[in-house]
């Protein structure tokens, strides 16, 4: 079969296609809410506002969260993670697998003790194979869009007709001055910027009660 390209709105029209098929299946109530973090975040604003053309199946959901959705290139330590994970060679003929000792392997290459525990705990055996639990070429394809996608002009065009919050974090370096300004800039009525001036990139893990109270105050249940 012919190999989409790692774009986000082909990555954006997965979640499209997972959800007709769904449909398919049982039967779901329409969105109210879909909800991204980090990278996430950009798939979660180019989906809905695929929603709002015609020529998809789906009702667009009426509200977006993008939760420390940074705009812009990637941050360099986006690449730093992804050497390390591409420097630990899995065995492909182990039968098992000890997280332990690649959180180590992780560990050496200067990941921090909590990012290389999430990264272990995607690797999984699959067909007698250990396997990381994520496509490391696909990761390397995507990278490129983060400098291409039109973050702002596909926010803009949303805020038209759909509502969009974003919840910043206070203490992720890869805010710049110049991306938060942008942001007070957006046009229409529908974009909401929040912050949580005490949690890093991992919002809902540093500050998981103030992300809560977050989304109770604008009225997510």
């Amino acid at each position: 079969p012919q190999q989409l390209p790692h774009t986000f709105l082909e990555c954006s029209k997965d979640v499209e296609r997972t959800l007709d098929t769904l449909r398919k299946v049982q039967q779901l109530p329409p969105l109210k809410t879909v909800i991204g973090h980090s990278w996430g975040g950009r798939i979660a604003l180019q989906f809905s506002y695929n929603m709002t053309k015609k020529k998809y199946n789906l009702q667009p959901p009426p509200r977006t969260w993008l939760l420390d959705t940074v705009p812009g290139v990637a941050h360099s330590s986006v690449h730093h993670v992804l050497d390390a994970i591409k420097s630990v060679k899995l065995d492909p003929t182990m039968e098992k697998v000890d997280k332990k000792d690649i959180v180590k392997l992780l560990v050496d290459q200067d990941l921090d003790i909590s990012m290389a525990q999430w990264l272990a705990s995607s690797v999984k055996v699959q067909e007698n194979k250990i396997k990381w639990g994520f496509d490391v070429d696909v990761v390397d394809g995507v990278l490129p869009e983060f400098a291409t996608h039109d973050f702002y002009g596909t926010l803009n065009k949303l805020c038209q007709s759909n509502r969009v919050d974003l919840v910043r974090s206070g203490q992720n370096e890869a805010w710049t001055e110049e991306a938060i300004d942008k942001l007070h800039h957006v046009g229409g009525d529908g974009f909401h910027l929040h912050m949580l001036p005490n949690a890093g990139h991992w919002v809902h893990v540093d500050d998981l009660p103030g992300l809560l109270d977050t989304f109770q105050a604008e009225g997510l249940e």
